[in-house]
């Protein structure tokens, strides 16, 4: 197949015309479609061999290639910035490697593809920066290295630049910015290779006995000096971090590092057996030890536990002090350090606190007790006793001492500890540790309430210590059911001791330490749990859920007490029954004892009947329900929640009483926030795992549920599922197969509940169900059913016995808000159904029917309808255009069988959804063009300017691309504006823009954008389409552009004209269409021919440029651009003269017109007779088309030089308009042009390096490749570069010959001293007088000229005004153009040309002299700015012509480039002087170093 192909592919490759367009295609093509149109432009793609930048390849992960060019040893632009870029890709490579190390993921082929790339990007990148310090040192070196790879944390780039064989120097600013910012391992990194850097600088002294080696010892110890400064103050550093949780870790790492001893401490810190409490266990090696206060391992171990947030960062620290426990840490004495007590509060982590008091850091100003907490672990607690003994007390005698009895419980709690890790799956153990765990810590809370409380002197509720130590004794007794009696009245009835705790409790929420009792209770009154469980809500929004007809009974039996009248009458509303049974029972217990509930019996059946509606349907209990639907009872859920009711009937609260226990299964007490029904994740023990979440919970209960009833399978499969929670279980990635079928088993049955749920509720038509229940039906019901499948799709509801304008207002809201599952389900129900008539009856008399009325039309029109950001960026909708084209056929299919009356609402609701879909971001050509072909038929989808606007898009976005760039699109939103919406009328100024008034959308429809030659058929190849890309954007152009242009008047048109043609080239240029940009030339050229001899100076359009420097004329004899038989050059255009506007007293403007046509006729006559022998000309202008600086850079980036040739000929006669094309393409690099424009015309080059000396473009530019192309191509023509300045000086001479006779003739016609003007004019006057004046004024208007004054040659109080300036200007014309004042301005300017080529003969050496020592030359420029590669390219061509300064070694430290300086000081070339022998400078250099903030710690290499 191959054999019989080559022939023909040969045929092509040498066809030129054919290989041409091949080519085009394919530099013309995105191959890369962009949804975002400011992402096309010419950049996308370059050539390989142009590609030079670092900063770039590193952003686009070219690193394959940054490898090549280092291998081959090309060229490579570096700059600091591109350093940073490159550090940064290094660290970010090195994280992606560790997180795709330690991740798990299900398929294997995606992890090792992953894994692989990652670890290919980091050993590449770790290659190149060893390929750049061996290859190309000198142009890397730049900067800072090991101080960039610490900011960017780069560890790869630190121990390749910190080791041997480089060793980079670690300045002590590096070590100050690592204390502060980064990480242990980067700092310790630092540490080392400071250590190492001092132990071989002590080797090299002591081999040295010189004063060389003396002032390197000198240089060493007042580095280390500094870095001892920084090492003390390190502390304070790292509280420079912006917020407290890096704070933190700074501080951890700061103390996993260093040993820190406070010089000033004064604290002295008892043995006592709070500290022994936890160094007795694991390492008594530290129990003596004042300042390392508590093992690290149990610390570390509570870290994990309690700080959440931060658990990769404790584990390591955990790994790194027991690492460093076997190294000795260097001791470092602080001084002035002191941490606020508030801040210091904040901190996490426990061990770090610990230190710090231990350190006597903490400031004791504002000093408060910490926050108490009763669910604190041991070490938190332990560590607020801490505080408060050494913080919150003024005397000794009020510490808080525990004996050793403590430290046992310890010793049991840690190995209860261990025990929990390997028995997890036992209940009982875990219950009887959590028993044992509380006992220590429990103790330790009532020594402390206790110790406290009796402290104060004056117990007041005002005291803020008092009521915080009354909040926490109120949560301990809580907790516990317990108080402390020496801190109440002494009361020795134990029998009613749990009425004496209730009452106690109930006193301490109140704020109440001790208080009488006067309520007495009745001595046959038995304790029930369900006080302590009242007694534990937090709010009124607390429920309590019965589950026992015995706390029923109690609280009838007991219904007039105090205790139930007064104190659990109020907390009924907060009762929820688990069953109908129960609910009836009370109920029926209320009726017959009104005492129990009383007036609050009403709003406590409706509450209850809502909850067991809830709870009936998310347990699928259709009996409940069926007995509630013939109560008749209207429910509403108040926007609560159904799911969390739904393992509340399972849920037990586990208490610490043998009383409670018992009836732990007869109420459950659950927290609420906000408005709930029922609320799950009860009060389990304290120690619930926090890995798996409500929602799981909820979601595998519910997916467990086999069957409606029964009870004990559901009983079982929620409580295995809340045991896994509780004990942390976590289910692996890998499911066996018999549980995969077991998953899919229970899903069926699943479904076949909910189903089963549906099908009571259709049965009663969804009766008393709400807008807002029904969204909770589905979302927490309906939607276990998988969506989109054919199970959710089979569903019907029965919508029968709901309102109609609640489903109306369902079904706009779904629409509105896209909740898809929803609105598919309303579509599909009966309720869009046709009716069936017979016999002239309906089949169902009650059926409904929906129609939207005037107000809800007009809520789907005026809906906004955006297209686009004030900053020129198309709006994309977040919506899923899969799920948006799947529901849009949905609706079409379904149209076809929906009653006539629901007709308008389906079509509106599928042209709403159409416009989601066509406004999405993801949505391919294919699903539009389908949904079209469906809709045509039968619904007719309105068109206007917002469907246009995302065909254009949708079809290619280039289209939007030049929508979006017509420079006045979005000037008309204002601030509070952030879209343009297509649907509101906006005001704006005359000369404002607005799309809709010039886009017509009639035109582009969606046959024009999207209409297909084959009918319609398969593909999406642009050749398919009727209308091709050109096609219309050329409409777009001539919508868009010129029916804007038509109505604008003149001339404002023309700068209108202007603005918007050089906006549609640079578009045409971004989107690499050339042969679209030429065939705009026409429309120039014809607005241009339209406006000869019309418009005046000063407008942007026409541009009136001199016959000065034209390209026409700098083709150079030798260009083969001259050979006619290749191509014909343009011809000269019309030429005009200066015209000024300048209207006479009492003129109309038909009298101007007539006597303007009279003076060109003249004026005619006159070049005719005169002929071309003048020496001076009269100024005439030439009319071209001023391209903008973009569109100018555009063309030197996308152009070959045939395109610049066909540039530069459409404005031959332009002004020096070849000259702008030149230094453009220097500016770009693209030196193919540059050589072009050399060789073809006359250019004079004023610069060797126009970027250096240019700063605007040094971050974007290539300042050594511009001079390299100069030196190695065109060395004759630069080799004298002090010239520069004086042929830069002659070029713009020519512009003042000129222009002589304009400034001539204004300079006269303008003054108000008319006595020169009258000899010129006066033929007695002698002719050598006049001869005078003019030479006088010529060295006048030149010197004007020279300081850049020509425009304002005379102030303003010396004008003539303007009636008269107008004849004058006549009256001089015709005077200058006589022959003997033509020799006149001969002469004057041959003598002003003598006397200058002397002045230049005279000074030429001093001009040279000038040069070299001036503060710009080339080679100042460049080794100011550091750039060593192109310094040595200048001195090797220009040897011995430039040295260094003073002033250069002062800016180049300045601008933090000492590489330049360390390279040339240690450079022996004999082509520029050297530092080391110079005296001066180098003395000067020694000065600037040690001045200087960190460079000063850096001497060696100069000494």
């Amino acid at each position: 197949m191959n054999f019989i192909n080559e022939p023909l592919f040969w045929k092509i490759f040498h066809n030129k015309y054919l290989v041409h367009l091949i080519f085009k295609h394919i530099h013309c093509t995105e191959w890369i479609e962009y949804d975002n149109p400011q992402q096309i432009h010419p950049g996308n793609r370059k050539k390989f061999k142009d590609i030079h930048s670092l900063d770039w390849m590193i952003k686009k992960k070219l690193y394959n290639l940054i490898k090549c060019k280092l291998e081959s040893n090309d060229y490579i632009q570096v700059s600091k910035s591109s350093i940073i870029t490159f550090f940064s890709a290094l660290s970010k490579s090195k994280i992606e490697l560790t997180t795709t190390s330690t991740s798990t993921t299900t398929t294997t082929t995606t992890t090792t593809t992953t894994t692989t790339t990652t670890t290919n990007n980091n050993t590449i990148l770790k290659e190149i920066l060893i390929l750049f310090l061996k290859k190309k040192r000198v142009e890397f070196e730049i900067i800072d290295l090991i101080l960039e790879a610490t900011k960017c944390n780069c560890i790869d780039a630190l121990e390749i630049l910190g080791n041997e064989p480089y060793s980079f120097m670690v300045y002590p600013t590096t070590l100050e910015y690592a204390l502060t910012y980064c990480d242990q391992q980067t700092i310790q990194l630092l540490l080392n290779f400071i250590a190492n850097n001092n132990n071989n600088n002590n080797g090299n002294n002591n081999n040295n006995n010189n004063d060389n080696g003396n002032n390197k010892n000198n240089n060493n110890i007042i580095k280390n000096m500094e870095i001892q400064r920084i090492k003390s103050n390190s502390i304070n550093l790292a509280l420079k971090s912006s917020t407290i949780q890096l704070k933190e870790k700074q501080l951890i790492s700061l103390f996993s590092i260093f040993h820190f001893k406070n010089k000033n401490n004064s604290l002295k810190i008892e043995d006592q057996p709070l500290k022994r409490f936890k160094s007795e266990d694991h390492n008594n090696s530290n129990s003596n030890n004042n300042n390392n206060n508590n093992n690290n391992n149990n610390n570390n171990n509570n870290n994990n536990n309690n700080n959440n947030n931060n658990n990769n960062n404790n584990n390591n620290n955990s790994n790194n002090d027991s690492n460093n426990n076997n190294i000795e840490k260097e001791v470092i004495q602080i001084d002035k350090t002191i941490i606020d007590y508030s801040m210091f509060l904040l901190l996490k982590d426990i061990e770090l606190k610990n230190k710090l008091i231990d350190l006597n850091v903490i400031s004791r100003e504002n000093v408060k007790l910490p926050d108490l907490s009763i669910n604190s672990t041991i070490d938190e607690f332990l560590l607020i006793l801490k505080i408060y003994n050494n913080y919150c007390i003024t005397n000794d005698k009020d510490k808080i001492i525990f004996n050793n009895h403590i430290n046992n419980n310890n010793n049991n709690n840690n190995n209860n500890n261990n025990n929990n890790n390997n028995n997890n799956n036992n209940n009982n153990n875990n219950n009887n540790n959590n028993n044992n765990n509380n006992q220590p810590i429990k103790k330790l809370q009532k020594l402390f309430i206790k110790t406290i409380i009796q402290s104060l002197e004056s117990p007041n509720q005002t005291n803020p210590k008092y009521k915080q130590i009354i909040d926490f004794y109120l949560e301990y007794s809580l907790k516990y059911k317990k108080t402390i009696d020496k801190l109440h009245h002494h009361n020795n009835n134990e029998k009613r001791s749990d009425f004496i705790i209730f009452f106690r409790i109930l006193q301490l929420k109140t704020g109440i330490l001790n208080g009488e009792h006067p309520i007495v209770l009745r001595d046959n009154m038995k304790w029930n749990p369900i006080l302590f469980e009242i007694l534990k809500k937090k709010n009124d929004n607390d429920i309590i859920i019965i589950k026992e007809k015995s706390i029923l009974d109690w609280i009838s039996e007991n219904s007039n007490t105090w205790i139930i009248q007064s104190f659990l009458k109020k907390n009924m509303i907060s009762f929820r029954f688990e069953s109908v049974q129960l609910l009836s029972y009370f109920l029926d217990l209320c009726e017959s004892n009104l005492e129990i509930i009383g007036e609050n019996l009403r709003i406590i059946r409706n509450t209850q009947y809502n909850y067991i509606f809830s709870n009936s349907i998310t347990n699928f209990n259709i009996d409940n329900l069926e007995y509630l639907n013939s109560l008749g009872s209207i429910f509403n859920n108040d926007k609560e929640t159904l799911k969390q009711s739904i393992t509340t009937a399972t849920t037990t609260t586990t208490t610490t009483t043998t009383t409670a226990s018992e009836t732990s299964n007869a109420v459950t007490a659950v927290e609420t926030t906000g408005k709930t029904i029922a609320k799950v994740a009860v009060t389990v023990s304290e120690t619930t795992s926090n890995t798996t979440s409500e929602t799981t919970i909820t979601k595998r209960v519910a997916e467990t549920i086999t069957t409606v009833g029964e009870e004990t399978t559901k009983k079982a499969a929620e409580t295995t599922t809340i045991t896994a929670a509780v004990a942390g279980i976590t289910t692996t990635t890998t499911t066996t197969t018999t549980e995969t079928r077991k998953i899919e088993e229970e899903t069926l049955n699943s479904n076949s509940s909910i189903l089963k749920l549906i099908k009571y509720f259709n049965h009663i038509g969804f009766k008393n169900f709400s807008q807002d229940l029904f969204k909770l039906f589905h979302n927490e019901i309906i939607k276990q059913i998988t969506y989109p499948s054919k199970v959710y799709s089979s569903i019907k509801l029965n919508f029968e016995n709901m309102e109609s304008e609640t489903i109306k207002k369902m079904l706009i809201e779904s629409v509105f808000s896209e909740d898809l599952p929803i609105l598919e389900l309303i579509i599909n129900s009966s309720i869009f159904d046709k009716k069936v008539k017979t016999s002239s009856i309906s089949h169902n008399s009650n059926s409904k029917v929906i129609s939207f009325d005037q107000k809800e039309f007009d809520l789907f029109y005026d809906s906004p309808k955006y297209i686009f950001s004030k900053n020129g960026v198309i709006y994309h909708s977040k919506s899923n255009p899969v799920a948006l084209h799947s529901i849009i056929i949905k609706l079409i299919n379904r149209s076809k069988s929906i009653p006539f009356e629901s007709n308008m609402a389906m079509v509106l609701i599928i042209e709403f959804i159409f416009k989601k879909l066509i406004q999405s971001k993801n949505v391919t050509r294919e699903q539009i063009i389908e949904i079209n072909s469906l809709s045509e038929n039968s619904i007719s989808i309105f068109h206007g300017l917002y469907h246009s606007f995302y065909y254009l898009q949708i079809r290619d976005s280039k289209f939007i691309k030049f929508i979006l760039s017509i420079p006045k699109m979005t000037q008309l939103l204002f601030n509070s504006e952030r879209y343009y919406n297509c649907s509101k009328e906006y005001e704006f100024d005359p000369f404002g823009y607005d799309i809709k008034d010039y886009f017509e959308a009639d035109i582009f429809t969606f046959d024009f954008i999207f209409g297909k030659k084959n009918d319609g058929g398969g593909g999406s190849s642009c050749s398919d389409y009727i209308n091709s890309f050109d096609t219309i954007i050329n409409m777009l152009i001539s919508q868009l552009f010129y029916n804007y242009i038509k109505t604008i008047k003149y001339p404002y048109n023309l700068n209108e004209f202007h603005e918007l043609m050089n906006s549609t080239l640079e578009y045409l240029l971004l989107i690499k269409r050339k042969d679209l940009f030429f065939n705009q030339f026409k429309v120039i050229q014809t607005y241009i021919d339209n406006v000869q001899g019309k418009t005046l100076l000063g407008l942007n359009f026409p541009l009136k440029t001199y016959l000065y420097q034209l390209p026409a004329n700098a083709l150079l004899p030798t260009s083969s651009l001259r050979d006619e038989s290749i191509r014909k050059l343009p011809s000269i255009p019309p030429i005009e003269q200066p015209y000024i506007n300048i209207r006479k007293a009492g003129a109309n403007e038909e009298e101007e017109e007539e006597e303007e046509e009279e003076e060109e006729e003249e004026e005619e006559k006159e070049k005719e007779e005169k002929g071309e022998d003048q020496f001076i000309k009269p100024t005439i202008l030439i009319n071209s088309f001023d391209f903008s600086q973009k569109v100018i850079t555009l063309c030197c980036k996308t152009m070959n030089t045939n395109e610049i040739q066909r540039l530069i000929e459409f404005n031959f006669y332009q002004s020096a308009f070849h000259s702008t094309i030149f230094n453009e393409s220097i500016i770009e690099n693209n030196f193919e042009i540059s050589k072009f424009i050399l060789e073809n015309y006359e250019i004079i080059i004023t610069s060797l390096n126009t970027i250096s000396s240019t700063p605007q473009l040094l971050d974007f530019c290539d300042s050594y490749l511009e001079s390299k192309f100069f030196l190695e191509n065109y060395f004759e023509r630069v080799k004298e570069p002090f010239r520069f300045q004086t042929m830069n000086y002659n070029q713009s001479k020519q512009l003042f010959k000129v222009k002589f006779l304009e400034f001539l003739e204004s300079h006269f016609s303008m003054l108000k001293n008319q006595d020169n003007y009258q000899k010129l004019i006066n033929p007695s006057v002698p002719f050598h007088s006049k001869e005078l004046i003019l030479k006088e004024t010529y060295d006048r208007l030149f010197l004007q000229f020279e300081l850049n004054e020509t425009d304002i040659p005379i102030k303003y109080n010396e004008l003539l005004s303007l009636s008269h300036s107008r004849d004058q200007t006549k009256i001089l014309s015709k005077l200058f153009n006589q022959s003997e004042y033509q020799q006149c301005f001969k002469k004057i300017f041959q003598e002003h040309q003598e006397q200058q080529e002397q002045l230049q003969q005279k000074s030429i050496q001093e001009l040279k002299n000038n040069y070299i020592n001036s503060k710009d030359n080339i080679f100042i420029n460049a080794f100011v700015l550091g750039i060593i590669h192109l310094c040595n390219m200048i001195i090797s061509y220009y040897p011995n012509q430039f040295k260094i300064t003073s002033y250069s070694i002062t800016r180049a430290i300045k601008n933090n480039n000492i590489h330049i300086l360390k390279y040339f000081y240690n450079n022996h070339s004999n082509k520029i002087n050297n530092i080391k022998n110079d005296p001066i400078l180098l003395n000067h250099l020694k000065i600037s170093l040690s001045i200087h903030q960190f460079y000063k710690f850096d001497l060696d290499w100069i000494n």
